[in-house]
């Protein structure tokens, strides 16, 4: 079995740039997406394991199933559907369906670890820690003046003016208050989990490379991290 990394961070905070310096390791397997500028967001335990009702309901089950099956993050695997199958089969709930998933993708890769990014699954973070006693956690925070700036010119945008912005860039900083508080007070109640400032590593990344590959265990060099 491979080693759980998951990536957590509210969106524009660097989650994607550090899950691709992961991803691009070679022994951290990730479902990637170019649309997706990389590694692809499965939000499955704050959609999937949540829409379909009971997993120990067998027509829920069946239902959960065919939609996963038909996702984008499942046919981004590239596995066939009877590890689906199977992996519902021998499961006791959807938690360890998405383990054995990605427990079959990291081994097609040859991979140690694999890797899932959603930021949506940040306020899960103590739920994970308890499903997944195993797995490490990546825990990205960002200060309000670069993540805001970020948020606003993002994907090209052209930001927007007047009250609107204002009021933008209120609920960028508030919103992003929040998620730091909440990652700071996990992080410092989880041993498995490390505090990643994305402006420390910005400024310091051959740094900020050396403690994620010392935290997660990864058997390569620091320098296998490109971006």
């Amino acid at each position: 079995m491979a080693r759980p990394v998951f990536v957590l961070g509210l969106q524009r905070s660097g989650t994607t740039w550090i899950a691709n310096l992961l991803a691009g390791s070679g022994v951290v397997a990730a479902v990637t997406a170019q649309e997706h500028r990389g590694v692809h967001e499965s939000v499955f335990f704050s959609h999937f394991a949540t829409a379909f009702g009971l997993f120990e309901d067998a027509a829920a089950r069946a239902a959960f199933t065919t939609a996963f099956a038909a996702s984008d993050y499942f046919l981004l695997t590239g596995l066939p559907r009877r590890v689906l199958d199977e992996a519902v089969e021998r499961a006791r709930d959807h938690a360890e369906v998405f383990a054995r998933v990605m427990d079959a993708f990291a081994a097609r890769e040859g991979c140690t670890h694999w890797l899932e990014k959603s930021p949506h699954h940040t306020p899960l973070a103590e739920d994970l820690a308890r499903r997944f006693p195993e797995a490490r956690f990546v825990c990205i925070t960002r200060s309000s003046t670069s993540l805001v700036a970020s948020r606003l010119a993002a994907y090209g945008r052209t930001p927007p003016s007047g009250p609107r912005r204002a009021a933008d860039i209120l609920r960028g900083a508030l919103v992003n208050a929040l998620y730091t508080r909440r990652l700071e007070r996990f992080a410092a109640g989880c041993d498995r989990a490390l505090l990643l400032r994305y402006d420390a590593f910005a400024a310091d990344p051959a740094a900020g490379r050396r403690r994620l590959c010392a935290f997660l265990g990864l058997d390569v060099a620091p320098e296998a991290l490109a971006s």
